[in-house]
């Protein structure tokens, strides 16, 4: 596990993981808040996904409006309202995690 403090700790974060990583998987699975000094959390996921870094997200947030779940659901991350239990947390985790298991078997790309 690896924990970033900013949004843009978190880039930096993922370059280094892939980058180390090859030829390995990398991230399995990325837990971010939407609100993070520097950098949403959003921001974020858009600067990955623009990069082809295509990482399951679980997005957590203490105001989940409308606006928010639909530009999560664009996106394809799952959005999470706190406060959430460690086992709504587990089991939207493994629900992605399943569904990435699933397509990479089958040989297909995947968002999630």
């Amino acid at each position: 596990m690896h924990v970033a403090s900013s949004g843009r700790a978190l880039l930096e974060t993922v370059q280094t993981i892939y980058l180390d990583a090859f030829p390995s998987d990398g991230i399995d699975i990325l837990v971010t808040d939407v609100r993070m000094p520097g950098l949403s959390g959003l921001e974020a996921v858009r600067r990955l996904y623009a990069a082809r870094w295509w990482i399951p997200t679980i997005m957590i947030t203490a105001f989940p409006d409308q606006s928010l779940r639909d530009e999560a659901a664009r996106l394809g991350v799952t959005l999470l309202a706190k406060p959430f239990s460690l086992r709504e947390l587990s089991q939207v985790a493994l629900g992605l995690l399943l569904a990435r298991s699933e397509c990479v078997v089958r040989g297909r790309h995947f968002t999630l």
